[in-house]
């Protein structure tokens, strides 16, 4: 049976297994192969906008406690502008592309094929890295609102670990969304939720509260920056589903797929602004990696709002992590091959999608430390999807294609060489903070 046979009978993940492998794609729901495309600037937008706008905004105050205002700032902007140019390199790639499906498999199967498992590998370990800090967080605040509001001397460990087990359930029928698009209501809830914490942060701020400082503040060290780098690679990365839009949008041009990576940048940016500036300016040092758990909310009606609302746009940005998630190991575990038979396609689907949530939900329960969370995911996963495979499979197009090597070509190099160096030095600045009970 041909996959477009089964394409029409499930509507579950298959494997197409054409010769050519322009028309060959990584494991999609059939919705994404048959169906015309159908999203816009906005439906697309939203999506990468939400992707990026999630645990990241809470997270960059506490890493300003290793930087200082002025490093904080320039690392911020650096990183904000080299998350964009992997954008427009990928939207190169996917403006390349022969057919309007693509993917990091089949970009990486045009020009590079050994790095399609790196890719998939790698898309999984980011993607599941940043659902579990959703988790974490909607575990963490919902735990201590429940515990308080109870009145009762319940663990707040165990509350937590139920939360996220309830949360996981919830979320699994949204996390089998069919086409990026079909989310777009809950992306905006998403964005309204987490700009009315950063709201929140303002009104709670003391500009006289805080120890911040102008320059590297005195208690910091090499390493310690260096362990919180990643922080800041995490909050601007949304490539994991840059793809996907690509294929999704209606009259797809180099144009629109360029102002949807700059205008979501831009929004992060604007939102992550005050997110920082207020929160470090009243807490100082003593910031957390989720700010909000430093305001007082037991006598703060607005604070317990935000609490929840926090949780409400963590969940409503989950599926957005757990959805490539099950594609990129639909692929691993497929292999490339041809399922033929529907029964056993929907059973494979299952168990994958399945396994892409429970590893998650495992680590959130054992995993309390949100900061560890953050630069692991930064440096591992974010830095490889977001900065090193783009700029890596960019110039691998151009040495393929016989393209003339532009000033784009050379800056992909230099991100490609930067990003890779990055790798050792963070990890083992990490490992030194973690053994030093520093992070």
């Amino acid at each position: 049976m041909s996959s477009d046979a089964v394409s029409q009978q499930i509507d579950f993940p298959t494997v197409s297994s054409e010769n050519s492998f322009r028309s060959s794609v990584k494991p999609q729901l059939s919705e994404d192969v048959s169906a015309e495309p159908t999203g816009t600037v906005f439906s697309e937008w939203s999506v990468i906008a939400n992707t990026m706008i999630g645990t990241g905004v809470l997270g960059l105050a506490s890493a300003f406690t290793a930087t200082g205002w002025i490093l904080g700032f320039c690392l911020m902007t650096v990183s904000a502008l080299m998350a964009v140019f992997a954008l427009h390199l990928m939207n190169s790639l996917s403006m390349s592309s022969t057919t309007r499906q693509v993917s990091w498999y089949t970009v990486s199967g045009l020009y590079c094929p050994w790095a399609k498992l790196v890719v998939d590998i790698v898309v999984i370990i980011k993607c599941a890295g940043v659902a579990v800090s959703y988790l974490q967080v909607a575990g963490d605040m919902l735990s201590m609102l429940l515990v308080f509001w109870s009145g009762t001397e319940f663990s707040e460990s165990t509350v937590r670990s139920l939360i996220i087990v309830a949360a996981t359930i919830l979320m699994a029928p949204t996390c089998m969304a069919k086409e990026l698009k079909s989310t777009t209501l809950v992306n905006v809830l998403a964005l309204v939720t987490i700009t009315y914490c950063v709201i929140l942060g303002c009104v709670y701020s003391d500009a006289d509260g805080g120890d911040d400082t102008v320059g590297i503040p005195p208690q910091s060290s090499f390493t310690n920056i260096l362990a919180k780098l990643p922080v800041f690679i995490f909050a601007f990365t949304c490539h994991e589903n840059m793809f996907p839009c690509a294929t999704d949008m209606k009259g797809r041009t180099q144009k629109k797929l360029d102002f949807v990576a700059v205008s979501a940048e831009l929004t992060g940016f604007m939102i992550f602004l005050p997110a920082v500036i207020c929160p470090y300016l009243t807490f100082g040092s003593q910031v957390q990696p989720n700010y909000l758990q430093n305001i007082d909310y037991k006598n703060n009606i607005p604070v317990q709002v935000g609490y929840i609302a926090l949780s409400i746009g963590v969940l409503c940005s989950y599926a957005l992590q757990v959805v490539p998630i099950v594609r990129s190991a639909m692929v691993l575990v497929t292999r490339g091959k041809t399922i033929s038979s529907p029964r056993k396609a929907n059973a494979i689907f299952y168990i994958v999608a399945a396994v892409c949530q429970l590893v998650p939900m495992a680590l959130a329960i054992a995993v309390h430390s949100l900061g560890v969370t953050f630069s692991f995911v930064g440096i591992v996963g974010s830095n490889t999807i977001a900065y090193i495979m783009p700029s890596f499979l960019y110039c691998m197009m151009v040495r393929k294609t016989g393209s003339k090597k532009n000033i784009t070509f050379y800056l992909a190099v230099v991100l490609c060489v930067v990003s890779i160096c990055l790798l050792p030095l963070c990890i083992g600045s990490l490992i030194q903070q973690i053994i030093a009970g520093t992070v």
